[in-house]
């Protein structure tokens, strides 16, 4: 194959791959984010607390529920979560640790004073449900059990407390 011939099967192929992304992009990844839209139910799950207990996400139902994925690794995880502990006492609120072991999360949540309900999603099958593509995610869902919002990134003080306003059971 000459030089010039190999130039135009690598751009072929570079362009072939450009379109399929590019179809992805613009096709279904924006179908998958529409079913986490707002007013559209939570998917429901069954995990694993760091107690080895089954924990369901219908359980929540009839409350507002802050439902968050997070990782021991991640800094900004590390900084919101005093503050989801804080509000678990007012509201439920559900953390779920993504791909780590046990005993790692239950050190962390000790070294930490975190008495915050905690689920393991070793596998990551809850965070390719809820189609999570970065930590901190943490989603507000209203006793109806529908998604009313989604926040990508760090919480602070202030807009915790008016997501849990949105969700708040009147």
């Amino acid at each position: 194959m000459t030089g010039k011939r190999l130039m135009q099967v690598l751009t072929m192929v570079l362009i072939l791959i450009a379109l399929s992304y590019s179809v992805y992009v613009n096709g279904f990844a924006k179908e998958k984010t529409k079913l986490l839209a707002a007013k559209q139910m939570a998917p429901t799950f069954i995990l694993t607390n760091t107690a080895g207990q089954k924990v369901r996400l219908e359980d929540t139902k009839g409350q507002g529920l802050i439902l968050n994925f997070w990782a021991t690794y991640c800094p900004p995880c590390k900084k919101e979560m005093p503050l989801l502990d804080a509000q678990s006492k007012n509201i439920a609120v559900i953390t779920v640790n993504v791909g780590e072991p046990t005993r790692l999360v239950n050190q962390f949540l000790q070294k930490q004073q975190l008495t915050l309900p905690t689920l393991l999603d070793r596998e990551q099958k809850v965070y390719i449900l809820y189609q999570v593509t970065n930590l901190p995610t943490t989603f507000f869902v209203n006793a109806k059990g529908e998604i009313v919002d989604k926040v990508v990134g760090e919480l602070n003080e202030q807009l915790l407390k008016e997501k849990i306003a949105q969700i708040q059971p009147k």
